[in-house]
């Protein structure tokens, strides 16, 4: 009798750009691709890939791989993270950063493109960003659905004060309606809510930034830039913006060692990125040695030999 199929099994890339690359800078190279193309399973029904439960699944194997091959923390090498990804669930981007962020003493992220809303919270759980010209972020902060509409607390906690300094001093009779319905349309509920919520990513956002070695101060600051200091959701942060809100973020044309890893980064993702898939391409694979590392230290062992 056959096993039954994995659903989320954690995957090994076998590409050899990746493989030595990951041999080269002696690091765990691991990606998480969001394809451009979703996955149609009906004639006017797609499924896109965003941070899921079948994510934390996959990357919690990956931690056990990994755990296994490093068993002390201390000495296991850094990791290198592709991340390419509109987001996803709240908790389930927060898992996964804390996942990896408790795993690892040092890990550089590379944003090919695009690492927005949930994706942004991991980036911002690295040690060190990598970015280039098109490469971007966006804001942190949290959305859902609630009886079939969208609901945004940081435009509820705006609205609310926005309404409370322009009306704040006036009776309802001095009031207009259309401000009047403005005002009765924020509940005390929703407002609660909304202010809970934010403060929850706040925690979130503080927590993994503190792990990947910035203070109080510096993970206040990006915090408000990332979570409060934005006009929309979708707001593009760029790595100039990025460096201002005091993010450890480099181009890729620093130097030549970001700019070689760049390149075999790039290629990986343009492996990947046009394939339809409804969840995240997860793959990694472990620094080992190359035939080219091999046949060196074999012709040292001969001229050791020799002498």
């Amino acid at each position: 009798m056959s096993e039954p199929k994995m659903p989320f099994k954690v995957k090994e890339e076998e590409d050899e750009d990746v493989r030595k690359m990951s041999s080269d800078v002696k690091a765990i190279s691991l990606c998480i691709i969001a394809p451009f193309a979703p996955l149609r399973i009906a004639p006017r029904r797609v499924l896109a890939a965003s941070f899921s439960f079948p994510d934390e699944f996959v990357l919690e194997e990956f931690i056990y791989n990994v755990i296994e091959k490093y068993p002390k923390k201390e000495e296991r090498p850094p990791l290198y993270l592709l991340l390419h990804s509109p987001g996803g669930t709240l908790s389930s981007s927060y898992m996964v950063a804390r996942l990896l962020r408790n795993n690892f003493n040092k890990i550089v992220g590379f944003i090919p493109h695009v690492a927005a809303s949930g994706a942004t919270l991991i980036a911002l759980s690295c040690d060190e960003l990598v970015m280039g010209d098109i490469s971007r972020l966006t804001g942190i902060d949290p959305h859902y659905d609630t009886d079939g509409e969208t609901f945004y607390p940081l435009s509820t906690v705006r609205a609310f004060q926005n309404l409370e300094g322009l009306l704040g001093a006036k009776t309802l009779d001095e009031i207009s309606y259309p401000y009047q319905h403005l005002v009765q349309s924020i509940t005390a509920e929703k407002y609660d809510e909304a202010t809970h919520a934010l403060k929850m990513v706040e925690g979130y956002a503080m927590e993994l930034m503190e792990k990947a070695g910035y203070n109080e101060n510096q993970a206040d600051k990006i915090i408000k830039g990332f979570l409060y200091d934005i006009e929309a959701h979708e707001e593009v942060i760029h790595l100039e913006r990025a460096k201002d809100l005091g993010l450890k973020v480099r181009h890729f044309t620093e130097d030549k060692h970001l700019y070689e890893c760049w390149k075999t980064m790039k290629s990986w993702l343009r492996k990947y990125f046009l394939k339809p898939s409804p969840i995240h391409f997860i793959r990694h694979c472990f620094p080992c040695e190359t035939s080219e590392t091999k046949s060196t230290e074999l012709k040292k062992d001969e001229t050791v030999s020799n002498k």
